[in-house]
């Protein structure tokens, strides 16, 4: 039954591509057999499982499975960390015991720990004693899963994931041990050999520098990223990696990127975190309305060893914007679908002619400083508009400068986006007049031409 709905579904893909144009540029055809899909596999991370049935984690962990099933049948299910929330046995048995539930005939379930599952003063070598057999049922390594680190082939396919050792360097980077890397470059090495024309799926928690969205996050205590791996991955064009730990939304492009090799964010069943330094973070990651996001990835391997990568929203239960599709290894198009020419190519935003703006409120406190909240025209833009940029001045010099996001990550489809955004501005002297200027700016950096108006503080002449 969910093969029929796995072609209905690829069939209103294809219709609903051809009938509405959402603006996004698509990358050149690989084509993409979906009569000849050899490997299916969910790629989730930061589930979160808090060792309780019904909790907000379990709930969501339920729901991914409850949409992935209801349009997949999976051949192996693969996670990038934080599998639990407190890294004890209690909670890594409700973990197993949830898969056991959806895939009672058994699954290979393929999982990079994350610094959560090791909270409980457990190592790795707990999970193996916890978890049903079935999860280890396509391992090639059995001797290597006490140590965190897989290495599984699922019809043909590898999958190998990796143990990070250090999530608190001083350096402000994650590490990994000699003895892991070297077991690394070893099981690279085999799978490359075994056949060369075939895409090798790699999972870690840590985040690999300067490949997907947040993978530049700074750390402070926990560390996010390791730049240990890049120079080894760049040795194997055909690996696709994919990191958790962050929980960056999917919905920004940048959470596929081919620097010689092919990165993907896993987004985050749990809850969403995102870049801070916006008024929605402050100095922190996380939104007020975090916990409604939730997101991984289903991909497809065709017979031509072509790959399809669909973005779930668990949340609403959609598919995200359109799926992304990279060329098998060696082909003309390998690597080459989302490099950093996406940028050269992408169009700014824009916001239409005669934007308006509404006044919403204007609020004086006893400090005597104000605020004044109005809502602007949305801008428009190929893909979406990330964030806004916005300046406050008066008699010509800036006051005060701030960035606030789109509400990009609440919605699959960009064009559910809302048309309006509310902008606040806070600490303003009273009796004042100032101009606004306001940039919209999508993912990847490009700014739309400004707009200004005038405010008035309470108390200034009108």
């Amino acid at each position: 039954m969910k093969k029929i709905i796995c072609v209905l579904l690829t069939a209103l893909l294809a219709f609903s591509f051809a009938a509405c144009d959402t603006g996004e540029k698509l990358p050149p055809s690989v084509a993409f057999d979906e009569n000849s899909i050899v490997l299916t596999f969910a790629a989730m991370s930061d589930v979160h499982e808090s060792g309780t049935t019904g909790t907000q984690q379990d709930k969501k962990f339920r729901a991914a499975l409850d949409l992935i099933n209801s349009l997949y049948d999976v051949d192996a299910l693969l996670f990038a960390g934080d599998l639990t929330d407190g890294g004890t046995a209690e909670h890594a048995a409700i973990f197993g015991s949830v898969i056991e539930e959806y895939y009672p005939d058994g699954i290979p379930v393929i999982y990079a720990l994350g610094n959560h599952d090791g909270y409980g003063g457990n190592g790795p070598d707990l999970y193996p004693t916890v978890y049903p057999e079935f999860f280890y049922s396509a391992d090639i390594d059995k001797d290597s899963i006490d140590s965190g680190n897989r290495h599984a082939v699922v019809n043909g396919y590898h999958f190998i994931t990796l143990e990070v050792t250090d999530y608190y360097g001083s350096d402000g980077k994650c590490h990994y041990s000699e003895e892991t890397i070297e077991w690394l470059r070893g099981a690279l090495s085999d799978a490359a050999a075994d056949d060369p024309s075939k895409p090798i799926f790699f999972a870690t928690h840590a985040q690999l520098y300067g490949t997907v969205y947040g993978s530049d996050l700074p750390g402070s205590g926990t560390c996010w990223y390791s730049d240990e791996l890049n120079g080894i991955f760049a040795e194997y064009p055909q690996c696709v990696t994919f990191a958790g730990h962050v929980h960056y939304p999917l919905n920004d492009e940048r959470s596929i990127s081919q620097t010689g090799f092919t990165s993907l964010g896993t987004g985050s069943v749990y809850y969403m975190a995102i870049d801070p330094g916006y008024t929605q973070t402050g100095a922190g990651a996380v939104t007020a309305d975090c916990k409604q996001v939730s997101n991984g990835l289903v991909l497809e391997v065709d017979a031509n060893n072509n790959v399809r990568i669909t973005r779930l929203d668990f949340t609403s239960g959609e598919i995200i914007k359109t799926p992304w599709e990279i060329s098998a290894p060696g082909t003309s198009g390998a690597n080459k679908n989302y490099d950093s020419s996406r940028t050269a190519n992408n169009a700014a935003p824009s916001f239409a002619n005669g934007v308006s703006v509404e006044l919403l409120s204007k609020e004086q406190y006893s400090t005597g400083l104000c605020s004044v909240a109005f809502k602007i025209t949305s801008a428009v833009d190929d893909d979406l508009v990330h964030h806004y940029y916005i300046e406050v001045s008066k008699d010509g010099s800036v006051v005060s400068s701030f960035k606030t996001f789109s509400d990009f990550y609440l919605h699959a489809d960009p064009a559910d986006m809302s048309d309006t955004t509310v902008i606040t501005l806070s600490n303003l002297p009273g009796n004042s007049e100032f101009t606004v200027t306001v940039r919209a700016v999508d993912s990847f950096g490009l700014e739309s031409k400004s707009f200004s108006f005038t405010v008035n503080t309470p108390g200034a002449a009108n």
